[in-house]
């Protein structure tokens, strides 16, 4: 079990100050993720299980849910982020990787 605390990003605008952040933490095989980016909370959640992993929760207004599998050198993505649906795939050949993603 780890424990990891990640702070990201302080920006200063020119009319105010906003302050950007994700913090994230994992226990056991889930990590969890919340902040605030640009103004949007964040607030997600990722468990891995072996070869897959689910992603859920929300960006501002926007939910998401993404599944992910893995076997050998390629990834298959699908889920909806929002009101879209994702799909894809992505292969890595050493050094180099091929994406291909459909968004509906």
């Amino acid at each position: 079990m780890k424990k990891l605390l990640l702070t990201t990003m302080i920006a200063v605008g020119s009319i105010g100050v906003q302050a950007d952040y994700l913090n994230s933490y994992t226990i056991g095989n889930t990590t969890s993720t919340y902040g605030q980016v640009g103004g949007d909370s964040v607030s997600l959640s990722t468990s891995t299980y072996g070869n897959n992993s689910s992603t859920y929760g929300s960006v501002g207004s926007s939910s998401i849910n993404l599944y992910s599998n893995s076997y050998g050198n390629s990834t298959s993505t699908s889920g909806n982020v929002g009101s879209s649906r994702i799909n894809g795939q992505s292969t890595t050949y050493g050094n180099s990787t091929n994406s291909w993603w459909t968004v509906d």
